[in-house]
C-alpha cells in the first residue's frame, strides 16, 4: 500500500509541477487515474491518507475531454469521490463539483450525454447532496460555507434544467427526492431573516434554486413523463375517488380534467401529490362532511390545478418585479403550507356561498390569485418571523365576504388603471357634476327652511328659548329669518322676502318681523359646539337628557366680523345642511374649500359610485393598448374618447 501511495503521489506531483496549465503532463495524469482503477480491488485503497488531496489536484489539472469521456464514466471514480467529500474542505469539494458542472454547462450540446452520466451518478450516490445540505443548514456563524453550498446547488439546478431535455424521468426523480429538507430550511431561513448581517446574495442563491425547480416542473406535461411521480399522482387521485364515491357516483367525471395528462403540468401534479398525501386530516375531514351533507360536491380537481397555477404565477411575478428576496424566500419555503391553507379557504367558501353551477365554480376560482395577492403581498413592512406568521394567519382567516370585497377592489383598480390615461378629463367632469348635484340638494334643503333656536337653549337663565324659522329666498340672494316665542303648528309661507303665517292676525305671532340678510354680505361662517357645565353630584341617579343632545352655535358675519345672524342648531344634520349649504352656494371660493369633512366624503363617495358604474360597463380587454399614435384615426372603434365617456355619463341620474 505504501508503494502504491508513493507511486500515485509521484505521478500527480510530476504531472502538475509546472507554472502554466498548458505544460501539465496529461500523460502522467492519465497514468495516475489508470493506476487507481487497476488497483480498485486492493483492500484499504480508499484509506490512503493523501488520496483526497491527490484527487482534488487531479481534478484541477485533468483536461476536460479525458475527464468527461473516461473519468466520470468509471464507477470507481464516484466511489473515490464519496470517500473524498468527507475528508477535504468545502472549498476543495466545491472546486471539484463546480468543474464537473461548468464543463457540461459551457457546451451543453456537446456534453449532453456526459451530463446525464454525471447527474445519474449523483442521484445514485446521494452522499454528495447530503453533504451539501449539511453545509446549507450550518448555523449563522458559518454563513460563508452556506453560501458556497448554495452556489453548488444553483449549478446543480442549472444542470437539472439542461438534463430535463435529455432525460425527464431522471430529472423529476432527482427533484422528487427532496434533497433539501424543507422543514429544516424553513426554520433555518426564518432565523436568518431577522439577521441584518446576512447578505441578500445568500437569499438570492436560494430563490434561484427554488425557481429552478418550479421552472423545470412547469415546462412539461404529465403526458411527457414516465416515472414515480405519475404513479403517486394517480394513486392519490384514486384515494380521493374512493372517498368521494360513497356519496358521489359521478366523481370520475369530476376528476376528468386531472386525468387529462396533456393539460396537467408536472408542477401541478407535484403540488397535488404533496397536498393529497399530506398527513393533516383537517381538509379531508371538511371535504368528507361537504360530500355527505352539501348539496353540490366541491370540485376538488379544478381547485387543485388553479391553486398551483396561481401560486406559480404569483411567485414568478414577484421575482420579475424585483421584490424583496426575504419575502420571496418566505413564500417559496412555505409554498406547501400556503397551498393547503388556500385549498381549505376555497372549500369553505364553496359551502358558504352555496355554490352549485359551473359559473359559481369559476367565480370562486377567480378569487384565488386575488386572495394570494391581497393577503401575502408585502407593503413596506419590517420583515421578521412575526411578519411572516401574520401573513399566514391573515390567509387562514379570510372570509368569503372579505374575498369578494377584495375582488371588487381589484376589478375597480384594473378598470381605472387601464383607462386612467384617458379619463383625467372625465374625472374632472364627474367631480364637477357631483359637486353641482350636492350643491343643488343643499339648495333645495335651504329653500325648504328649518326650525332653529334664536337664543342659547343651554343658557341657565333661559327657561323657554325663542325659536326661529330660517329659509333661503327664492332668488337665492337672501337669507330670511323670523323669530317666534313658541313654534307654531302650521308651516310658514314664503313670499316677497317675507315669512308669514295664516294666523298672523293672532297677536302672539304678529310681534316679530322677517329679517333679511343678503348672502353677498356674509364673509365668515363660524360654527362651534356648545355644552352645559356639569354641576350634578356624582351620586345623582337621574339622567339629564339635554346633555345627550348636540347643540351648535352658528355665527354669520360680515367682512368686519360684525355678526349678522346668530343661530343655534340642535342636530348635526341641520348644522351640515346650513353651514355647508351656505358655503356651497356662496360666491366666495374660499368657502367652498372649507366645507365639512362629512360633505367632502359624500362628494368623493358619489364620484366613486358614478365612476365605478361607468367603468364597469366598459368592455375591457387588458391586452389592448389604449395609447394613440398621431397616425391613428380618431374614429378608431377600439378607442373610447372623451366624447364617448361623456355620452355614457349623460344617461346616468341620481334621482
Amino acid at each position: 500500500m505504501d508503494d502504491l501511495e508513493l507511486r500515485l503521489s509521484e505521478l500527480i506531483t510530476t504531472a502538475s509541477d509546472y507554472s502554466l496549465p498548458s505544460q501539465v503532463d496529461q500523460c502522467k495524469l492519465k497514468e495516475f487515474f489508470k493506476l487507481l482503477v487497476n488497483n480498485k480491488d486492493m483492500p484499504d485503497i480508499l484509506s490512503i491518507e493523501t488520496l483526497p488531496k491527490m484527487i482534488v489536484k487531479f481534478m484541477d489539472y485533468c483536461e476536460d475531454d479525458f475527464l468527461l469521456e473516461t473519468v466520470v464514466q468509471e464507477s470507481f471514480f464516484w466511489t473515490i469521490l464519496i470517500a473524498t467529500c468527507s475528508r477535504v474542505s468545502l472549498v476543495e469539494m466545491n472546486f471539484v463539483m463546480k468543474k464537473l458542472f461548468t464543463i457540461c454547462l459551457d457546451d451543453q450540446t456537446r456534453h449532453k450525454k456526459h451530463l446525464v452520466t454525471i447527474m445519474r451518478s449523483l442521484y445514485v450516490n446521494p452522499i454528495f447532496v447530503q453533504t451539501y445540505t449539511k453545509y446549507v443548514l450550518q448555523s449563522a456563524e458559518n454563513l460563508s460555507e452556506t453560501k458556497l453550498a448554495l452556489e453548488i446547488f444553483s449549478l446543480h439546478f442549472e444542470c437539472l434544467s439542461s438534463l430535463s431535455f435529455e432525460d425527464l424521468s431522471l430529472t423529476v426523480a432527482i427533484i422528487m427526492r427532496n434533497f433539501i429538507n424543507l422543514n429544516e430550511l424553513r426554520e433555518f431561513f426564518s432565523n436568518l431573516i431577522d439577521n441584518d448581517d446576512v447578505s441578500d446574495t445568500l437569499f438570492k442563491s436560494f430563490t434561484g434554486i427554488k425557481y429552478g425547480k418550479t421552472g423545470i416542473l412547469s415546462r412539461y406535461s404529465l403526458q411527457e413523463y414516465e416515472g414515480p411521480l405519475k404513479d403517486r399522482y394517480f394513486n392519490a387521485l384514486k384515494e380521493v375517488s374512493a372517498l368521494s364515491s360513497i356519496t358521489n357516483n359521478n366523481f370520475t367525471e369530476e376528476t376528468k380534467m386531472l386525468q387529462d395528462e396533456k393539460k396537467i403540468t408536472l408542477l401541478q401534479a407535484y403540488d397535488a401529490v404533496n397536498f393529497l398525501e399530506n398527513s393533516n386530516l383537517s381538509f379531508k375531514k371538511t371535504y368528507s362532511e361537504q360530500l355527505l351533507f352539501g348539496i353540490s360536491p366541491f370540485p376538488l380537481s379544478k381547485a387543485l390545478v388553479r391553486v398551483s397555477i396561481a401560486l406559480d404565477n404569483y411567485s414568478t411575478n414577484l421575482r420579475l418585479t424585483d421584490s424583496a428576496e426575504k419575502f420571496i424566500i418566505f413564500l417559496l419555503i412555505n409554498n406547501a403550507s400556503i397551498y393547503y391553507i388556500i385549498m381549505e379557504r376555497i372549500l369553505n367558501m364553496w359551502a358558504e356561498s352555496d355554490a352549485k353551477t359551473g359559473n359559481d365554480l369559476e367565480s370562486l376560482l377567480d378569487l384565488i390569485p386575488i386572495i394570494i395577492d391581497k393577503s401575502m403581498t408585502p407593503h413596506n413592512f419590517t420583515y421578521g418571523c412575526n411578519f411572516f406568521k401574520t401573513r399566514l394567519k391573515t390567509l387562514e382567516n379570510i372570509s368569503y365576504k372579505v374575498a369578494r370585497n377584495w375582488q371588487l377592489d381589484t376589478l375597480r383598480q384594473k378598470h381605472y388603471s387601464k383607462w386612467s390615461g384617458r379619463v383625467i378629463e372625465f374625472d374632472a367632469m364627474l367631480t364637477t357634476q357631483v359637486y353641482e348635484y350636492v350643491r343643488h340638494q343643499r339648495l333645495l334643503q335651504l329653500q325648504n327652511g328649518s326650525w332653529v333656536y334664536a337664543e342659547n337653549p343651554l343658557a341657565p337663565d333661559v327657561q323657554y328659548p325663542r325659536v326661529a324659522f330660517i329659509v333661503l329666498s327664492a332668488n337665492q340672494n337672501n337669507i330670511l329669518l323670523r323669530e317666534f316665542d313658541i313654534r307654531p303648528e302650521e308651516l310658514p309661507q314664503i313670499g316677497d322676502n317675507r315669512i308669514t303665517l295664516s294666523s298672523d292676525k293672532n297677536l302672539n305671532f304678529s310681534k316679530s318681523q322677517t329679517k333679511v340678510v343678503r348672502l353677498s354680505d356674509i364673509f365668515y361662517f363660524e360654527g362651534n359646539q356648545i355644552t352645559i357645565g356639569n354641576n350634578v353630584p356624582d351620586d345623582f341617579k337621574m339622567v339629564n337628557l339635554i346633555q345627550k343632545s348636540v347643540y351648535v352655535e352658528i355665527n354669520l358675519s360680515d367682512r368686519n366680523h360684525n355678526v349678522l345672524l346668530n343661530l343655534y342648531f340642535d342636530t348635526k344634520e341641520t348644522t351640515y345642511v346650513w353651514l355647508d349649504g351656505l358655503r356651497l352656494i356662496s360666491s366666495l371660493e374660499k368657502h367652498k374649500d372649507s366645507i365639512s369633512q362629512s360633505t367632502k366624503e359624500q362628494i368623493e363617495t358619489l364620484v366613486d359610485v358614478r365612476k365605478n358604474v361607468q367603468l364597469i360597463n366598459l368592455s375591457v380587454d387588458y391586452d389592448i393598448d389604449l395609447s394613440v399614435d398621431d397616425s391613428e384615426s380618431e374614429s378608431d372603434e377600439d378607442i373610447y374618447n372623451l366624447d364617448h365617456l361623456k355620452n355614457i355619463a349623460s344617461n346616468f341620474y341620481y334621482d
